[in-house]
């Protein structure tokens, strides 16, 4: 080919420049390719946010049986007349349907960023979608010339130049709307003063771009293919933050050095995760509380099938019982209460129950009958309490951090509650023991017969026999469904929580009455998400936060369920 382009003669010397500028073209080519949404996002943004594979969610959401079902109980409620009244006025306001501005504007990918100012924040969109420049800024003409005359001061966007890009703006009340194209796949528009001219200086490469910034870097490194993405540069927000947020909000922020949010919408069982990266220093801060050094034993005793279920490592679990108990240095108790009666006084309640924490649960107890207390007094002293509670599929597990007081506290305990008494009706009887898989474990009734004892250095305690030993077995047989073993393998620490909730179970147990949007078809349709999963840890640089709100549907689908709630609640 080379020899046929020199005229059929190998010069070397000509062969060489040839290549050059076939090298060098090719280079350009993919400079031109690279200029994405990223390209004009300025490098102090403090706050940007991404949506991306927008044409695969469209599909995706246009194939859903899920999506069918969730517009057929909302297109039946009388509250979507206004809805749809407003729907068939749009190519009124626009010149298009809803679908064309699906198309025009939600084709590929769309972007918002805010960053700093001279003038304040500067808040800017963008939008990729080859091939619908003309359309998009025909439509936001139309719009802007329709929202000014309903506003009784009809104006025209006026046209100018930055950059030698070319841009049209107009003056809506306080609002400064600035629009423009810098190529055939990215739509600039400015919200604020300077906003657009900062993004085409960000493109024109006067000013850093985003991908500068070697933290975004990082976090779009980990979750920046996710269908939604947001990323926010604390440092820089933190002013602005701290103007609007409550100041014990506000004060949390200095632990932080970003954040970033995001939800992988394709994927069955993907997650959606809030992350942050920890500045050197979290002293002082809520967040540094819940650091966990070492990794928790007691969740070995689920499987990862229950239906409902809480876990709490020693600084979380110290953290809820202050919140229960009160202020830290007043955690021992007074005489003259049902507390004081049942607990020793001087016992420092808050050190005896801190420690690793695991309850688990079958829902059908919120149908069963509730537990019941009797307390007995002479002279205004509690001298007697009875406790009654049905068989239940309910269970704990603990790891004390104080095991010598953990079992003194619960000796007594068991010593009140187990004692007869002539003179009241507390009949009860003394703990027994049974032995289970060659081990012998306890049981006490009080009455409603509880059953407990230690594995593996663990107290467990359940109240039904069947809990107590699917407890059992899961401890000593490591029992972890693939699914939560994946998920604790994922955590990038020691996880300070970890919440489970079987969504189908749950509903119909829910009192819907005074609920009038609260429908069966609405219950038998939401119920169908199934298991919700949520997990949260922090360690030495990182803290993350992360729900699966279905392990086997597709986010995007499984939003869908929860839509007719989200629009008869916005409706009401």
């Amino acid at each position: 080919m080379i020899k046929k382009f020199v005229g059929g003669v190998c010069n070397p010397e000509t062969s060489k420049h040839l290549w050059l500028v076939v090298i060098f073209s090719v280079l350009l080519i993919s400079t031109a390719q690279a200029r994405t949404i990223e390209s004009v996002i300025p490098g102090d943004s403090l706050v940007y946010l991404k949506l991306q594979n927008l044409k695969e969610c469209r599909e995706a959401i246009e194939s859903s049986e899920n999506w069918k079902e969730a517009a057929g109980i909302i297109s039946a409620a009388p509250q979507w007349q206004p809805m749809n009244q407003f729907m068939q006025m749009l190519p009124m306001f626009t010149g298009t349907d809803i679908q064309g501005l699906i198309k025009t504007f939600l084709g590929s990918q769309i972007a918002v960023t805010v960053s700093p100012g001279v003038q304040g924040l500067m808040v800017g969109i963008v939008i990729e979608n080859r091939g619908t420049r003309q359309q998009a800024e025909q439509i936001l003409f139309q719009l802007i010339g329709t929202l000014s005359g309903m506003a009784g001061n009809p104006v025209q966007p006026e046209e100018g130049d930055h950059q030698g890009i070319t841009y049209h703006t107009a003056q809506l009340n306080t609002l400064q709307l600035t629009y423009g194209s810098i190529n055939e796949t990215l739509l600039l528009v400015g919200i604020t003063p300077g906003s657009f001219e900062k993004m085409v200086d960000t493109y024109k490469a006067e000013e850093n771009a985003i991908t500068e910034n070697t933290a975004y870097r990082a976090a779009t490194d980990k979750f920046g293919k996710r269908e939604v993405f947001a990323f926010m540069n604390v440092e820089i927000g933190s002013p602005y933050l701290k103007a609007i947020l409550p100041s014990v909000v506000g004060a949390q922020l200095d632990a932080f050095q970003t954040l970033t949010y995001s939800w992988e919408l394709l994927q069955p069982g993907g997650t959606q995760q809030l992350s942050g990266t920890l500045k050197n220093d979290t002293q002082g801060t809520l967040i540094s509380l819940f650091q966990e050094p070492s990794k928790m034993q007691t969740i070995q005793g689920l499987s990862g099938d229950e239906e409902f279920f809480f876990t709490a490592s020693p600084s979380s679990s110290q953290i809820l019982w202050q919140t229960i108990l009160g202020s830290e240095n007043d955690t021992t108790l007074s005489n003259g209460n049902l507390i004081s009666f049942l607990i020793p006084d001087q016992t420092d309640l808050l050190e005896t129950v801190t420690g690793e924490l695991v309850i688990s649960a079958d829902l059908s107890l919120l149908e069963q009958e509730e537990p019941k207390f009797v307390t007995q007094s002479t002279n205004g002293e509690i001298d007697g309490f009875k406790a009654e509670f049905p068989e239940m599929d309910l269970g704990m597990i603990f790891n004390p951090a104080s095991p010598a007081k953990w079992q003194t506290l619960f000796s007594g305990l068991l010593e009140k509650l187990s004692t007869k008494r002539s003179s009241h009706d507390l009949r009860s009887s003394l703990p027994e023991q049974f032995d289970y898989k060659g081990r012998t474990f306890n049981t006490a009734s009080i009455p409603g017969t509880f059953y407990y004892g230690n594995v593996n250095k663990l107290f467990v305690l359940a109240f039904s026999k069947e809990k107590y030993q699917s407890i059992v077995d899961n401890l000593l047989d490591e029992n972890l469904t693939p699914f939560l073993k994946k998920k604790l393998e994922r955590l990038p620490a020691n996880p300070a929580c970890l919440f489970q909730l079987n969504v189908e179970k749950l509903l119909p147990l829910v009192e819907t009455e005074g609920l009038p949007w609260w429908r069966p078809e609405i219950v038998v349709f939401t119920q169908k998400i199934g298991v919700m999963f949520a997990s949260f840890a922090i360690g030495e640089d990182t803290a993350s936060l992360e729900l699966t709100l279905s392990r086997e549907e597709k986010p995007i689908n499984a939003v869908a369920r929860l839509v007719p709630i989200i629009f008869f609640v916005a409706t009401l």
